[in-house]
């Protein structure tokens, strides 16, 4: 399990430095190693989710592809549909996109809820 912890902050870390596309390809492995799992392979759907964010935000700021990003972001509500505290930031960004540029408090707080997201322990 320890392994797995490492995958999933070694891609948060790598979202925060908005090296999103990296941290599609990490939270990629992290999610091959959740479904191999037996005891986790439940969360599948949740990690496919987090990795859909990474490519949302790669699109919007790597791409400055505004539909690009709100239709990932409406295609990856069914995986997040419990945890309403990541889809809130991500309804706004969708909504609004100045705001990830002009309103960086949002984005950390963003970051703040994926790093409450324990899988390993749910």
């Amino acid at each position: 399990m320890n392994n797995l912890f490492d995958l999933y902050r070694q891609g948060l870390e790598l979202f925060r430095e908005h090296r999103f596309w990296e941290a599609h390809e990490k939270w990629e492995e992290f999610w091959q190693q959740v479904k191999a799992s037996k005891n986790l392979a439940n969360k599948s759907d949740l990690v496919k989710g987090i990795i859909q964010i990474s490519a949302a935000f790669h699109k919007i700021y790597k791409q400055k592809n505004i539909e690009g990003f709100r239709k990932i972001i409406h295609n990856l509500k069914k995986y997040l549909k419990n945890y309403p505290q990541i889809l809130f930031y991500l309804e706004l960004f969708s909504n609004d996109p100045d705001i990830i540029y002009t309103r960086k408090d949002l984005f950390h707080n963003l970051i703040t809820q994926l790093e409450k997201i324990q899988i390993w322990k749910e």
